[in-house]
């Protein structure tokens, strides 16, 4: 860790090991954690305090410092808001990636097995990581989703209102989080994407980076702005289609997936495998609580193409 150099991770500077606890001294990003810095940019009663560019450049910072812990053969495992640090609240502020604690070397191998008990990131983690300890680059990209999820949201929590259990079973029975308020589709369509159900249908950063490039020279060359008029829609499986994802229900929709994602998440912990055959779940949605957005097994966004 304390090798790596680049503008998108914390500089660790030392380590004192001569007492307990270790002292760890990285250098000093003084407007603090990214979670506290979103929610107090929150549009409470006025408009935002960062705009859709700044949001942009944020969520760039993170992506660029994901792909550098990719090429270095690392993983975070813990990548969420509260993990990155913001160097200013100036519009030349950089956002790094930090806390390492549960951070893992990948050279020699490709995943990650978690032993044991302990407490992990639930709403951040991949199904495979759910359900199998399995954590890879992979992983951490659909933590990357979960984060752009907080930034367009300006911090909020993911699957708000849902105990840890409800989330777990929800997200392995192929739910998906809403898209935020005012989000541009391309961001969401980007979340989506990061949170396939199959690791290897997952963009690389290398390729999330690209696609935040040539989103913000379309913002530069002022075709940037979309309508947000499809906040009851979502991607089909063909990319260009348009399907509702809202109905009346919201309450019985969600315990029914539950009830489904219960049934598949015994067979999958029995068999320490999440490639299953699988069970049809209903397409519910949201009317009453925008909080979650089942989709059907969690492919209906699935497109051809990577992004």
């Amino acid at each position: 860790m304390g090798k790596f150099e680049h503008p998108n991770i914390v500089k660790i500077l030392g380590i004192c090991v001569d007492n307990d606890p270790v002292f760890i001294i990285m250098e000093l990003m003084p407007a603090g954690d990214l979670l506290k810095f979103l929610r107090e940019a929150r549009p409470e009663s006025g408009p935002a305090l960062l705009t859709r560019e700044e949001h942009l450049y944020i969520i760039k910072d993170i992506a660029q410092g994901c792909r550098y812990l990719e090429q270095q053969h690392f993983i975070h495992r813990d990548l969420a808001a509260r993990n990155c640090l913001v160097s200013s609240k100036g519009a030349d502020r950089i956002v790094k990636i930090g806390d390492f604690g549960l951070a893992r070397d990948l050279y020699s191998s490709d995943y990650y097995r978690v032993e044991g008990e302990r407490k992990l990131p639930v709403r951040w983690m991949a199904p495979e990581a759910l359900l199998q300890g399995k954590f890879t680059i992979e992983s951490d990209v659909w933590a990357y989703g979960i984060l752009l999820y907080e930034v367009m949201s300006f911090g909020n929590q993911p699957y708000p209102g849902q105990s840890n259990q409800d989330v777990l079973q929800y997200v392995t029975a192929g739910g998906r989080l809403p898209k935020p308020d005012k989000c541009p589709q391309r961001i969401y369509r980007l979340m989506m994407k990061c949170w396939r159900k199959y690791a290897s249908e997952r963009p690389r950063f290398e390729e999330i980076c690209q696609y935040l490039d040539n989103i913000i020279e379309d913002m530069k060359r002022d075709s940037y702005c979309e309508s947000d008029s499809d906040d009851g829609e979502t991607l089909s499986r063909e990319g260009s289609k348009r399907v509702p994802t809202r109905s009346p229900s919201f309450k019985s929709g969600f315990q029914n997936l539950v009830r489904s994602g219960s049934k598949k998440l015994r067979n999958s912990l029995r068999r320490h495998s999440i490639h299953r055959k699988e069970e049809q779940t209903t397409h519910t949605s949201v009317s009453s609580c925008d909080n979650l957005i089942p989709t059907e097994n969690g492919d209906s966004f699935r497109e051809s193409g990577l992004i």
